[in-house]
C-alpha cells in the first residue's frame, strides 16, 4: 500500500491558500514544525485522526493540550481501523531508519487479531508500547496513583483518578498482581468527545437504564454514515465491530461520570421518571373515569386514581430499575443477574415514592376530578394522558343539571307531579333513580358547577361598592321628588342606649316632659 502518497494527497486536499499556519512549536531536521488549520479545523489532528498520519509525541511535549488532542485523533483512528490502521505497517521513522537495501519489515501496527474483554488490557487504541508501559506501570506493587496518573498524562490519554485509587487498593491488598495467573484489569482509558456537560447531560437523558452502550454499539455497527468502524467499512466480523463499538462507548460514558458525573445523573434522573410517569398518569386517569362513569363521586374517584398512578408508578419503576441494574453490569448472567434483581428492588422503592410525591403535590388528578370530566367514560379516557382526558372533559356542553337547576327552561309540570299519575307496568322494571338534581356530596368538596361558576364570578360581584357611589335606586328616588330622611349627626334619638334610658325616667317626669321624649325618640322627622 503506497501509504506515504496516500497521506500527501490527504494532505493536499484539505489544505489550501485560505489555511492559516500558526506559531512555530519546534524544528525538525532544521525545519520548522508549525500548526495549520483550515476553516478552523487543526489539519494534522483531523489527518491522524483519518489514519493518515501518526502523532509525535516527542515534538509535543512542551504542548500538553496537543499532545492529548493528537494521542486521542490516532487512538480514535486505530480503534476504527480508518486509513492505514485497517492493515499492518510499518512505522513511518522507522521505515526512513533502514538502510536502502534493507526491504520494509512486516508492520506492528493495524493488528487485526481479534480481542476479548477478559484479556489483562482489552484493546482500546493505544500504541503497543504505551499499552505495555501502562500495563507494566499498573501491575507494578511499588507504583503508587500518581505514578499512573503521571504516565497516563505523559502518553496523550486520559483514566479516572477516583478508578486509579480504587484500582492501586485492590492491587495492593491482593498482594500485588500476578499477570501470568489472574487478570486484573487497570482503569479503562476515557474518552473525550467534546459537548462538556451539556452532551453529558443529554446522553444521561438517552440512557435511563444503563443500556446506551450497548444499543448505541448495536446502531454504530450497521450504521454506514458514522465515525466508527461498522460492516460497512470493516471486513472484520460482526462481534468483533460490535464489541469494538461498545467499548468505545463504555469509554465515553465513563468520561461522563468521572468529569460531569451530576449531568449525566440528572439526564438519567429526568428520563427515568418521565419515561414511566406517562403510563402511570393515563392508569391514574383511566381508574377515576371508570369510577365516575359507574356513578361514584368525585372524592372515590380521586382515591382510586390517586392509587392506580401510585401503583403503576411502583410496577414500572421496579420494570425500569431492573433493566437499569442489568444494563449495568459489563460482564455475564453472574454480574448481571444480581444486578437486576438490586435495580428492581431499589426501583420500586423510588417509584413508590414518587407516585407518592406526585400525589401529594400535584394539583392535575384533582383538577380531572373537580371538572366536568365525570361525564367522561372509560372508553374516552383509555389511551389518554391526564391532560387530554380534562381536555375532552371540558369540550363537554354544560346541562342544567351541572348547575344545580331543573333540565331543560321550565319546572316539572303539574302532571308530572299530580297524584293520579300511575307508574306503567309494561316492560321489565327499571332501578328507581331520580336524578334531576346533582347528587349528595361534602360539603367541603365543591360541585363541578361550582369549580365552573368559580371561574366566571367578577371582582364586582364579590367586592364591596366604594362609600362614594349611589346606587341606581337612590337615583331614582332623587329623580322622583321623594327625599331621603335625615337627622342630626348627634341627634341623641339614634342611640338605642339612650332611648331606653329616658323612656324609663319618663314617669318620674312631668306629663309635658314625657311627652316631649316619648314623642322624640318614636321615629325620625322628615326633612
Amino acid at each position: 500500500m503506497p501509504l506515504g502518497t496516500m497521506s500527501r494527497d490527504w494532505l493536499k486536499a484539505n489544505m489550501g491558500p485560505s489555511s492559516m499556519v500558526g506559531p512555530v512549536q519546534s524544528e525538525s531536521y532544521g525545519r520548522p514544525v508549525v500548526p495549520l488549520s483550515t476553516n478552523g479545523r487543526d489539519v494534522a489532528r483531523d489527518e491522524i485522526g483519518a489514519g493518515m498520519a501518526m502523532a509525535a509525541p516527542d515534538y509535543l511535549k512542551a504542548d500538553p493540550m496537543r499532545l492529548r488532542d493528537y494521542m486521542e485523533a490516532e487512538r480514535h483512528a486505530r480503534l476504527n481501523r480508518f486509513g492505514a490502521h485497517a492493515g499492518q505497517f510499518q512505522m513511518p521513522d522507522a521505515y526512513r531508519r533502514r538502510e536502502p537495501w534493507q526491504p520494509a519489515e512486516r508492520g506492528t501496527e493495524g493488528n487485526s487479531v481479534a480481542v476479548f474483554n477478559d484479556e489483562p488490557l482489552p484493546f482500546q487504541g493505544l500504541r503497543p508500547e504505551i499499552a505495555k508501559g501502562y500495563l507494566d506501570v499498573s501491575a507494578d506493587p511499588k507504583s503508587t496513583v500518581d505514578d499512573i496518573m503521571g504516565y497516563a498524562d505523559r502518553s496523550g490519554f486520559m483514566v479516572n483518578r477516583a478508578d486509579v485509587e480504587a484500582f492501586v487498593k485492590k492491587r495492593n491488598a491482593a498482594g500485588g498482581t500476578n499477570r501470568a495467573l489472574v487478570y486484573q484489569q487497570p482503569p479503562r482509558v476515557l474518552t473525550d468527545t467534546g459537548g462538556g456537560a451539556v452532551m453529558s447531560f443529554a446522553r444521561g437523558l438517552g440512557d435511563p437504564i444503563n443500556m446506551l452502550d450497548e444499543l448505541g454499539g448495536l446502531v454504530d455497527t450497521v450504521d454506514p454514515t458514522g465515525n466508527r468502524e461498522n460492516i460497512w467499512n470493516s471486513d472484520r466480523r460482526f462481534g468483533d465491530i460490535l464489541y469494538n463499538n461498545v467499548d468505545q462507548n463504555r469509554s465515553i460514558l465513563a468520561f461522563d461520570e468521572a468529569n460531569h458525573g451530576w449531568a449525566r445523573l440528572g439526564g438519567q434522573f429526568l428520563s427515568g421518571f418521565a419515561i414511566p410517569g406517562g403510563a402511570a398518569e393515563a392508569a391514574g386517569a383511566r381508574a377515576a373515569a371508570g369510577v365516575l362513569a359507574d356513578g361514584g363521586g368525585a372524592f372515590l374517584a380521586e382515591k382510586a386514581g390517586q392509587a392506580a398512578f401510585r401503583r403503576s408508578a411502583a410496577t414500572a419503576g421496579a420494570v425500569e430499575g431492573s433493566l437499569a441494574g442489568v444494563g449495568a453490569g459489563e460482564g455475564g448472567l453472574r454480574e448481571r443477574v444480581p444486578g437486576g434483581i438490586v435495580g428492581a428492588a431499589v426501583g420500586g422503592v423510588l417509584g413508590t415514592a414518587g407516585g407518592e410525591l406526585i400525589n401529594a403535590v400535584t394539583p392535575r388528578l384533582k383538577t380531572l376530578l373537580g371538572r366536568k370530566a365525570a361525564e367522561a367514560t372509560v372508553d374516552g379516557a383509555d389511551g389518554q394522558t391526564l391532560d387530554q382526558a380534562v381536555k375532552v372533559a371540558d369540550d363537554l356542553p354544560a346541562t342544567g343539571a351541572d348547575v344545580g337547576e331543573w333540565p331543560g327552561s321550565e319546572m316539572p309540570s303539574a302532571a308530572m307531579a299530580s297524584d293520579n299519575a300511575m307508574p306503567s307496568i309494561m316492560g321489565p322494571r327499571v332501578a328507581d333513580r331520580i336524578d334531576l338534581t346533582p347528587r349528595p356530596r361534602p360539603m367541603s368538596e365543591p360541585s363541578p358547577a361550582q369549580v365552573a361558576r368559580l371561574g366566571q364570578v367578577e371582582p364586582h360581584e364579590v367586592l364591596p361598592l366604594p362609600s362614594n357611589i349611589t346606587s341606581e335606586d337612590e337615583i331614582a328616588r332623587l329623580a322622583s321628588g321623594v327625599r331621603p330622611e335625615f337627622g342630626h349627626p348627634m341627634n341623641w334619638k339614634h342611640s338605642p342606649g339612650a332611648i331606653c334610658l329616658l323612656r324609663a325616667m319618663a314617669p318620674a317626669l312631668s306629663p309635658s316632659a314625657a311627652r316631649l321624649i316619648w314623642s322624640r325618640s318614636s321615629g325620625p322627622r322628615a326633612a
